[in-house]
């Protein structure tokens, strides 16, 4: 999917994901910040929507009921904007569902703009291994033993659990019903706990969701192309044709005859600044670099107007292409130094572990610190994606080239010892007879976000809608408005809040 951001198969690239431009709970990490700098800086006072901290004595295991095993899983729950509380309210508990990255506290989102007109109680809960939320401690859960219990039906159940229990111990009238909502992994989980929770969850809102993105099912090998051509049509609106043009271009030589050659090798090398050592003498090297290159755009536009309406990496890149050789090699160090500037800072060359092929046999498993472990273990055991770079072919502007899902697979074995990789949440695959059967499930999409494809992009039925906020990237429906925020997203937030009144209110 870090509060907002998220937007997990794939796995990023191996460097991408090193690097961390494609990491879906960005978003999320990136809300929460942005909420703390807003509702307590320096002398401002006290939180405005009163945001508490707490902890839930968790099951480890909801399955199993001979295994009593608990844990401590961080919430927060802010009363502030509850104002009618008593019998017959209906101002709902907004339940955000915690994605792929620590929650280290609430954030103003379009549900807490909505809850400030029209009041509600705002509930946001930690996923399971992230953050704090660790069932056996900081290290013992991340040994292959200690991951077993990271599932998302496990994870579901903890989100059922807190949101009975705070009802419960809030006196929240019947009369109030449930929103659930989550961004990227998280908004699969949103979709999901409609479908799992129904009588629970009365609404949801799946923004950026990957529904169609879990590795190796149907849904997949229909759309696991899609997201690298949606790239380089992104390029185009935002950068123009002709710098689309140029990127494709410049893939065009990397792929092309020229690393075929001692001379070519050498072109190339200098071409795209790459470090003493390192020679893309083999497909793998050549496909590697592609990837880590794709990943660049991937996180440009994933983050993009982040840092407000000026916050444009990709425009940047095409009007800089003027101070670079009219040539596809030219393009090709314009690309490498942008991949540098964005990923590397500005590091002076791209070493060979940088650009390394995902899952071949020296590929490692990611240290205990890096906080992509948990969720590289979901897209094994379960094919959630972190990155769907893996793939793709014509007309894509990045070339041709495909992860073998047995690749990843044998990864998963030696590195996790998951005897039976890849094995999607039985019941919860993209059927879009569910969704609509089950209703009241808002899909929401950037027009420029590379996850995109992953999500529900027509409207299934009037209870079940697909927004698209032109122009917009990852998530950014999610977050709260601000003088920042695009009109299309204005206009995608207010269709939102409508829906939400029209079920709900």
């Amino acid at each position: 999917m870090r509060p907002w951001s998220l937007l997990a198969v794939f796995l990023a690239l191996a460097a991408a994901a090193a690097a961390g431009p494609v990491r879906q709970g960005q978003w999320q990490e990136d809300a929460v910040r942005d909420f703390t700098r807003r509702v307590a800086p320096a002398g401002a006072g006290a939180d405005p929507y009163n945001c508490q901290p707490f902890n839930f004595t968790q099951r480890v295991d909801h399955f199993d009921r001979k295994n009593m095993r608990t844990f401590q899983q961080r919430y927060y729950l802010c009363d502030a904007l509850w104002r009618n509380r008593g019998p017959g309210s209906r101002e709902p508990l907004f339940v955000y569902f915690g994605g792929e990255a620590a929650l280290d506290g609430a954030f103003a989102s379009v549900f807490t703009d909505q809850a400030q007109a029209e009041g509600g109680l705002l509930l946001f809960i930690e996923h399971r291994y992230y953050g704090k939320s660790y069932p056996f401690g900081p290290k013992a859960s991340y040994t292959n033993e200690g991951l077993r219990y990271l599932t998302v039906e496990q994870a579901m159940a903890d989100f059922h659990a807190i949101t009975l229990a705070v009802r419960k111990a809030y006196n929240v009238p019947r009369s109030a019903k449930n929103v659930g909502y989550g961004g990227s992994y998280s908004g699969n989980v949103a979709a999901y706990m409609r479908l799992r929770y129904p009588h629970t969850f009365h609404a949801v809102l799946a923004s950026s969701s990957v529904v169609k993105f879990l590795f190796g099912t149907e849904a997949w090998e229909r759309n696991k192309y899609f997201s690298a051509i949606s790239i380089g049509n992104s390029i185009a609106e935002v950068g123009g044709a002709r710098c689309k043009q140029a990127v494709a271009a410049a893939f065009g030589a990397l792929q092309g005859p020229l690393w075929r050659t001692k001379d070519g090798r050498a072109q190339l090398a200098t071409a795209a600044s790459l470090c003493p050592g390192f020679t893309l003498d083999s497909w793998d090297a050549v496909e590697g670099l592609s990837n880590f290159f794709e990943g660049t755009w991937w996180g440009a536009f994933q983050s993009l107007f982040s840092g407000g309406p000026d916050d444009n990496p990709v425009a940047q890149f095409c009007s800089n292409l003027a101070y670079f050789p009219n040539t596809p090699l030219g393009v090709l160090s314009a690309v490498s130094n942008f991949t540098r500037s964005q990923d590397l800072n500005n590091a002076a060359c791209i070493d060979r572990q940088d650009a390394q092929k995902a899952y071949g046999v020296d590929y490692p498993r990611p240290d205990i610190e890096d906080d992509m472990l948990p969720y590289t273990y979901q897209g094994c055991l379960q094919g959630f994606p972190t990155s769907a770079l893996l793939w793709s072919a014509p007309p894509s502007i990045f070339g041709r080239y495909s992860m073998p899902p047995h690749r990843f697979a044998a990864w998963c074995k030696r590195v996790f010892g998951i005897q039976r990789p890849l094995q999607p949440p039985r019941g919860l695959l993209f059927n879009q007879w569910d969704y609509l059967a089950a209703g009241n499930i808002i899909f929401s999409s950037g027009g420029v976000d590379p996850w995109r494809p992953g999500n529900v992009l027509q409207t299934l039925g009037d209870t079940v809608p697909a927004l698209t906020s032109a122009g917009a990237s990852h998530c950014m429906d999610l977050d709260a408005a601000n003088s920042n925020t695009l009109a299309s997203v204005n206009a995608t937030q207010a269709l939102i809040k409508a829906y939400i009144r029209k079920w709900v209110y």
